[in-house]
């Protein structure tokens, strides 16, 4: 399995946990769940009763991680199927455009136009300024 930096604990993994059960079983069995799910495939704990705990635990994990690579595919195909759209057709996809305004603005809202030209003009500003200090023209 994929390292990943969380995964699903379900409550009723506590049955595997019980009173019955020694700590240092429980120590093997969380021990396996951590090493499982950071990518180590052959996992085992030594422990028969541990192993088996696990093995039952790691087949929820593998089918949550199969279900999430499934749910990560489906929502690639949906994305590339939108920026493809979008390349052929401008308009296709007006949730992933910014709206800018334009001169031919029609509607009655308060619209701010996006120009880069000022804060170009305050940059050019701020870097003449730090020459001039860092030559000691100003205090």
């Amino acid at each position: 399995m994929k390292p990943k930096k969380t995964f699903i604990c379900y409550i009723d993994w506590i049955d595997y946990f019980d009173e019955d059960t020694t700590m240092e079983q429980k120590g093997q069995i969380f021990d396996a769940i951590l090493r499982y799910q950071n990518g180590e495939e052959n996992v085992k704990p030594d422990d028969p009763a541990a192993r088996m705990a696990f093995n039952k635990i790691k087949k929820t994990m593998q089918a949550d991680a199969d279900r999430y690579e499934d749910v990560c595919n489906e929502r690639r195909k949906a994305a590339n199927a939108r920026w493809e759209k979008m390349q052929t057709d401008a308009n296709a996809c007006k949730c992933m455009q910014k709206d800018y305004d334009t001169e031919t603005d029609t509607d009655t809202e308060t619209d701010t136009e996006f120009d880069l030209t000022h804060m170009i003009d305050d940059i050019d500003a701020d870097i003449a300024y730090w020459d001039r200090v860092l030559k000691g023209e100003t205090a």
